[in-house]
C-alpha cells in the first residue's frame, strides 16, 4: 500500500493524550491516530447512507406522512 504523509498539528492536550495512549498500549502514535481517522471516516460514510435512506423513505411515503401531520 502506498502511503502519504501530511503535517498534523495537534493541541498540546491532544498530543499528550495520544502519547500516553501510545505508551500504555505499546502502539505507535501513528497507528492510534490512523485508527481514529478510519473510524471517523467510516462513521461519516454510514451517516451519509442513513441520510440517503431516510430521504428516500420521506419521498416514497410523503403522502402518508402529510396525512399523519394533519
Amino acid at each position: 500500500m502506498t502511503t502519504k504523509q501530511i503535517p498534523l498539528r495537534l493541541p498540546e492536550d491532544v498530543y499528550t493524550a495520544l502519547k500516553a495512549a501510545s505508551t500504555f498500549t505499546e502502539r505507535s502514535m501513528n497507528e492510534i491516530a490512523l485508527e481514529a481517522i478510519r473510524a471517523h471516516l467510516a462513521a461519516d460514510h454510514q451517516r451519509a447512507e442513513i441520510d440517503a435512506a431516510a430521504s428516500k423513505a420521506r419521498t416514497k411515503y410523503r403522502r402518508a406522512l402529510d396525512r399523519l401531520a394533519e
